[in-house]
């Protein structure tokens, strides 16, 4: 049962933490724990912890970061003011990164890091994903369509991808005024997850200019 090796996995981390308080590894894997049970708030402060043991260290920066923008918390853009001086990272922290710097409304560090990624890692359909989004936000328009083209070549989408794809293809289509297109993906897609958001604010957008 998933919440047993999660309560399993939390006692672990948290004698980990005991034995060697100074470390600041185990308090980030509790941290990201926290995070994956949707409890932000403790999440944030265990990795803060972490991010004063350790101030160089990005993957605690960044995952305390993460946990400050899920808690409303103004301190995330401080947390992540010298990212510039931890490139490159691996893979799936700096899509984090990306990610997070999206959050706070910087754009052009996003497109950085994930045009970064996109050189080194060409079939990674979340970090084209991810850059298609930042382009539709910069009005690229044309490479935004072409990067979702590209995933589309790419060999066996996920469910996952396959949802993006037709939520940022609606985004699209709402840009080119086709309403009827926009709804109906949307309406077969249905929302990413439970907390999708954006899915119903763009859903009641349509339906707005639709009357």
């Amino acid at each position: 049962h998933a919440n047993g090796a999660h309560d399993e996995a939390q006692a672990a981390f948290a004698k980990a933490i005991d034995l060697d308080p100074a470390n600041a590894g185990p308090r980030v894997s509790l941290g990201l724990l926290l995070l994956d049970r949707r409890q932000p708030a403790a999440a944030r402060d265990t990795l803060l912890v972490a991010v004063r043991l350790d101030p160089n260290l990005p993957m605690a920066r960044i995952h305390a970061a993460r946990a400050c923008n899920f808690c409303r918390d103004n301190a995330a853009e401080e947390l992540l003011k010298d990212w510039q001086h931890w490139l490159p990272l691996d893979e799936s922290l700096q899509l984090a990164l990306a990610y997070e710097k999206l959050t706070l409304g910087d754009a052009r560090a996003a497109q950085t890091l994930l045009e970064d990624l996109y050189r080194r890692a060409p079939d990674n359909s979340e970090v084209i994903l991810q850059l298609a989004s930042v382009y539709e936000r910069v009005n690229r328009v044309n490479d935004a369509r072409a990067l979702l083209h590209r995933v589309e070549v790419l060999p066996m989408p996920d469910e996952r991808v396959r949802l993006e794809l037709a939520h940022q293809h609606a985004t699209l289509a709402l840009r080119d005024g086709d309403l009827a297109r926009a709804r109906s993906l949307l309406d077969e897609a249905g929302p990413r997850a439970v907390t999708d958001y954006v899915h119903y604010f763009l859903l009641g957008k349509i339906c707005d200019k639709q009357k």
